[in-house]
């Protein structure tokens, strides 16, 4: 499943052609980290070459883990930084904007003619999008028509235009040439998707958790919360009275099913409230799409704390499963206790760089 904004920037900018490059790379800019993958064409079959995180937190002189809101300049020094210790050769880059960074919303409206439906977009955008549309790009991808009810659904996005443009100002600044860009939730399911006809991704994040449902492939509702990976290590910090360094390591060892020390109890009820909010979300999806969501794949750096998939099971009723964005490319066998420990978390830079080689290869 791709979802082109091809309104927003060209495919191969800057005289790229197809079955022109050798190296496919994508990059994530997160809240906390860097991500990048490098893949290969190896005779068909997308193959690793390298891959790279690199925490934030250092270049805004706090810790490890911890959100940061760092300018262009330090975000390109940082990039260049996690360039050069990965071995990252390709320069020829694409990349996912946060979907913090937008807004999207499903509409119906009542006609099947396609020239009416991109002249009624603006239009119909401005009564979900809380800002002027002059502050953002948007684009539409048609999710369904019902040819009876003359009726056509599809899914607007708009992305902030300053967003955008830092992103690419801190591509450009490391002497990178951006093929391609697309938001995040697209790049995530891009990464983990199977054949399931209907499934829900929950990505626990540093900054944010996600919820996108996808039907039949296609990204056709999302929703966040501010619940995060840095609110979570907060809780233990200021229940336990420890350091932030300390508060994410305890966070990564408590089984939040189990254990009983202090913060645990806060982190589960803030879990509680924001998974009930992710059921009722993927309960009004499923009435209003007449679909049965199978199951639930978890994503981000959250998706492997202790007992997280157990707790997460229970809250949806839904059987759960941890994405596994490596397990689309091939790699060397030596890697797979590492990748099925750090997985979840690349599943944006992995999805995005997938989409490069995808249009490469077509």
């Amino acid at each position: 499943m791709a979802f082109d904004f091809g309104k927003i920037t060209s495919l191969f900018k800057g005289g790229t052609q197809k079955n022109a490059l050798t190296q496919f790379v994508g990059v994530d800019i997160g809240a906390s980290s860097i991500k990048v993958v490098q893949l290969r064409d190896e005779k068909g079959t997308p193959t690793l070459d390298t891959y790279g995180e690199l925490q934030l937190g250092p270049y805004a002189d706090t810790d490890i883990g911890a959100v940061t809101a760092l300018d262009q300049k330090k975000l390109t020094e940082a990039l260049v930084d996690i360039m050069r210790e990965s071995s990252i050769s390709g320069n020829t880059v694409a990349f996912a904007i946060p979907y913090a960074s937008s807004f999207m919303v499903r509409i119906t409206l009542a006609t099947l003619d396609a020239d009416e439906i991109s002249s009624r977009i603006p239009v119909e955008a401005r009564k979900y999008i809380p800002v002027s549309l002059q502050e953002v790009s948007l684009d539409w991808i048609e999710l369904s028509q019902d040819t009876e009810a003359k009726t056509t659904t599809i899914l607007v996005v708009a992305i902030y235009n300053e967003a955008l443009q830092k992103t690419r100002g801190v591509l450009e600044g490391a002497g990178l040439t951006i093929a391609y860009n697309e938001l995040e939730p697209f790049s995530a399911v891009r990464s983990v998707g199977t054949e399931d006809e209907a499934l829900a991704f929950v990505d626990f994040g540093a900054e944010t958790t996600k919820l996108y449902i996808v039907h039949k492939g296609v990204v056709v509702d999302a929703h966040s919360l501010l619940l995060s990976g840095t609110e979570i290590t907060n809780t233990y910090m200021s229940a336990q009275s420890i350091d932030f360094k300390t508060a994410e390591e305890v966070k990564r060892t408590l089984d939040i099913t189990t254990a009983q020390e202090s913060g645990v109890k806060e982190v589960t009820a803030a879990l509680s409230r924001g998974l009930r909010e992710f059921s009722n979300v993927i309960a009004r999806t499923e009435k209003e799409l007449a679909i049965s969501v199978s199951r639930v794949v978890l994503l981000g750096g959250g998706a492997l704390l202790p007992g997280i998939s157990a707790f997460t099971q229970d809250a949806l009723q839904k059987p759960i499963v941890v994405g596994d964005p490596f397990a689309k490319v091939a790699y060397p066998a030596f890697l797979e206790k590492t990748f099925r420990e750090i997985g979840p978390s690349f599943s944006v830079a992995m999805g995005v760089a997938l989409q490069l080689l995808e249009m490469n290869q077509e």
